[in-house]
């Protein structure tokens, strides 16, 4: 597993927009390779959560982004791991050939009414998975 760490904790709009530029090179080159490398984003949400928010309310970057790309969500589920570890919520997406998993995270910190949040991606070539 690949861990990036983009961000300095900036307040800069500039510095925003470069880490989600950074985001989805990073992206791309995981759906180009498709070799089913995990990385995972744990700087993409600046702010701690209270709670995790129901499904309709989720806000997913990567999920986002690959729609633009054209890929479909074609599976989804959410779980915890007990007690006190991170909250997973889990979406399968496709594009032809590829096929990625999202995962969002929710990991408890010190404090155990806030959660931090990241985002986990790996994606593979179907035909290479057969």
């Amino acid at each position: 597993m690949i861990l990036f760490f983009i961000s300095c904790n900036t307040d800069s709009k500039s510095d925003e927009k470069k880490q989600i530029s950074q985001t989805e090179e990073i992206i791309n080159l995981l759906i180009e390779n498709a070799n089913g490398e995990v990385v995972e984003f744990r700087s993409l949400y600046d702010t701690l959560y209270t709670e995790i928010p129901t499904d309709s309310l989720e806000k997913i970057f990567t999920i986002k982004y690959l729609e633009n790309r054209g890929f479909k969500i074609i599976d989804y589920g959410r779980g915890n791991y007990p007690p006190n570890a991170q909250r997973i919520i889990s979406i399968q997406m496709q594009n032809n050939n590829c096929k990625c998993t999202v995962d969002k995270i929710y990991y408890y910190t010190i404090d155990e009414k806030s959660y931090e949040a990241t985002e986990r991606i790996s994606c593979s070539n179907i035909l290479n998975t057969k």
